[in-house]
């Protein structure tokens, strides 16, 4: 499995790694379900760093408008059941047009020709990778 994370994130130099890779999951998750519900805890345990930490960098990522959080309560409580991560628009935008440009540029007889506008280096990171079934899930 592999991870795709918009240029704008994977620059940002103000976004420590950790939440980079914790972005990747958010947005994986929301492909399916336009949505993640994971944990404080989940992502701790995932990248080996404290619930703290977790916590901070979500925070920064709302800050930075990159996610959009939401809180659902227990009723007549300020006990927190739920916490929603959605990517903003803008975010979203981002990974479909990266998405675009990847399956724009990937086509099964790019991979095969010797005149591949593919690099070499391009070719070892795509070879086995089912380009059809790529674009499927991309449209």
């Amino acid at each position: 499995m592999f991870r795709i994370i918009p240029e704008k994130i994977l620059l940002d130099k103000e976004l420590p790694d950790k939440a980079k890779f914790i972005m990747s999951d958010i947005l994986s998750w929301s492909v399916s379900s336009m949505q993640c519900f994971s944990s404080n805890t989940w992502f701790a345990e995932r990248y080996g760093i404290s619930n703290n930490s977790v916590s901070r960098i979500i925070s920064l990522l709302v800050d930075k408008g990159y996610v959009d959080r939401s809180l659902i309560y227990k009723e007549n409580t300020k006990e927190i059941v739920k916490r929603i991560l959605i990517p903003t628009q803008q975010v979203m935008f981002s990974l479909e047009e990266t998405k675009r440009i990847i399956a724009d540029s990937l086509s099964e007889a790019a991979l095969d020709s010797k005149e591949s506008i593919l690099s070499q280096q391009e070719k070892k990171i795509y070879k086995g990778v089912d380009i059809a079934a790529l674009k499927k899930i991309w449209e």
